[in-house]
This record gives structure tokens, C-alpha cells and sequence, in this order.
């Protein structure tokens, strides 16, 4: 069975029981110089590991960008 969940807008579809961690390995994203907001709320990267997606959540990944 699968669940769909939402990246950046964008619909993607897995496996219950799926880390925020799993997720991120999954879309090439390691290590911890970005900030994750499950359904609105961030999850600081000492949770990753912890955090189930459930289905139908949102995912918002903010990656910083330099400006001058």
C-alpha cells in the first residue's frame, strides 16, 4: 500500500512509515543546511530521523540562497 504526500507543491507518492529523513535521502537532500516544514510546522533536524510522514501531509523544504 502507498501514500501520497506532497514535496514543495509537487505530489510524490511512498510507503507508509516513511522518515523525514528517508524522504530527504530519497530527494538527493543530505545533510542539514536547510530548513523541513511538515504541515506548516518546522522539524529541526535532530528529528528527522524520528519524524514519520504521514499521508497527505505537505512537505516545504527552504534551502538559503545568498544575496547580495
Amino acid at each position: 500500500m502507498t501514500h501520497t504526500y506532497r514535496l514543495n507543491g509537487d505530489a510524490r507518492t511512498w510507503q507508509p512509515g516513511i522518515t523525514l529523513r528517508q524522504t530527504l535521502t530519497t530527494e538527493g537532500m543530505e545533510g542539514t543546511w536547510f530548513a523541513v516544514a511538515l504541515n506548516g510546522a518546522v522539524v529541526p533536524a535532530s528529528q528527522w530521523d524520528a519524524t514519520a510522514v504521514p499521508p497527505d501531509s505537505e512537505l516545504e523544504i527552504i534551502q538559503p540562497c545568498q544575496g547580495g
